[in-house]
């Protein structure tokens, strides 16, 4: 099971115009995306559309960001 908090994300947006988060903020504590490991799209049951990045940060640990495509809105998903 697994919770998502919402974060703000400093992104990057290529040629082709996507985000790919480059910095991101959980509470006080700022970090920096060394690599995105995996990127997913999918569509949730009420056909919202979601954006999974699988990132390792500068520090060496992995967090999985979500950003939901119609609001823009970003989240962490914390393991429970």
């Amino acid at each position: 099971m697994s919770e998502w908090h919402p974060i703000e994300v400093r992104s990057y947006a290529g040629y082709r115009g996507e985000e790919s988060p480059r910095f991101f903020r959980v509470g006080e504590i700022e970090f920096q995306v060394s690599r995105v490991l995996r990127q997913t799209t999918e569509q949730t049951i009420d056909r919202h559309g979601l954006r999974r990045f699988q990132v390792l940060t500068m520090e060496g640990q992995e967090y999985t960001l979500i950003q939901e495509v119609e609001s823009g809105s970003w989240f962490v998903e914390i393991k429970v």
